[in-house]
């Protein structure tokens, strides 16, 4: 992840950061075709969501972390782009109403937002001209100290990292429960 490294480094990280998002993207599209299309739509691919719900999810996230630049851009406040964490139940609430916002969307248009949203992460990304937005961890102080960067790497490139290992383990073999909560 990059974060907090000495003014020096910030266009390197700029230049790796956009890299590393490209590159990401393509290993995801390759480990997606690897998944059979059937399979899609098979419940217990990470708890009871199937890829297709793993994809609306990871696509919510992502066009969480767009809009978070989004605000960054235009001087407000990039956290409102992202839920409050529940201090007992963690992302669980926020995912959950997430959820039954997706389940009832076809696979097609889930699949499309879902690679439309890396797209357009990317894109932002290297649109922005000042370094000092997505790296100066002192510049939101709602982020706590955090790079504006750091934020949005672990709703994209970490987070679908994350459930890719979980896909891995689903295609493997028997499922290794992790709850998922629809609440």
């Amino acid at each position: 992840m990059c974060v907090r490294r000495a003014d020096n480094e910030r266009h390197e990280q700029t230049r790796d950061a956009r890299w590393h998002s490209c590159g990401a993207g393509q290993a995801r599209s390759d480990f997606l075709a690897t998944i059979p299309r059937e399979r899609w739509t098979e419940a217990g691919a990470v708890g009871f969501w199937t890829v297709k719900d793993l994809l609306g999810h990871l696509a919510v996230w992502t066009s969480r972390a767009i809009t978070a630049l989004y605000f960054a851009e235009r001087g407000e406040d990039p956290r409102r782009a992202f839920p409050k964490q529940d201090p007992a139940k963690g992302w669980d609430p926020s995912n959950a109403i997430a959820y039954e916002e997706q389940k009832e969307r076809p696979l097609e248009r889930i699949e499309a937002d879902f690679r439309g949203s890396n797209l357009q992460l990317l894109k932002r990304i290297e649109q922005i001209k000042d370094d000092g937005l997505i790296f100066d961890p002192n510049r939101f102080p709602s982020l706590k100290a955090n790079a504006l960067l750091t934020w949005v790497w672990a709703s994209s490139g970490e987070h679908d990292a994350e459930h890719r290992h979980d896909l891995e383990q689903w295609m493997a073999g028997p499922a290794i429960p992790r709850v998922v909560s629809s609440e």
